[in-house]
């Protein structure tokens, strides 16, 4: 194998920030028994009523980019 490309670097850096990331986004909603994509769910929720639009499945699969299947 090869000398590290910086290209390879690069990637094992995001891996280890987007572990860490998704470390720190489980401690924090842990307490409130929330996982990401609930707490992602209820703030899509409430950026549709704040600009007056009727949250639904449709909408919210729109604006929080979730799939259907995690939404429902």
């Amino acid at each position: 194998m090869g000398p590290c490309r910086s290209g390879q670097r690069a990637g094992f850096l995001l891996r280890h920030a987007t572990l860490r990331w998704q470390r720190g986004i489980t401690a924090a909603l842990g307490p409130r028994d929330l996982t990401h994509a609930e707490f992602v769910l209820l703030a899509s929720t409430w950026s549709l009523n704040a600009h007056d639009q009727r949250p639904n499945q449709i909408a919210l699969v729109a604006h929080a980019g979730i799939d259907v299947q995690t939404t429902s």
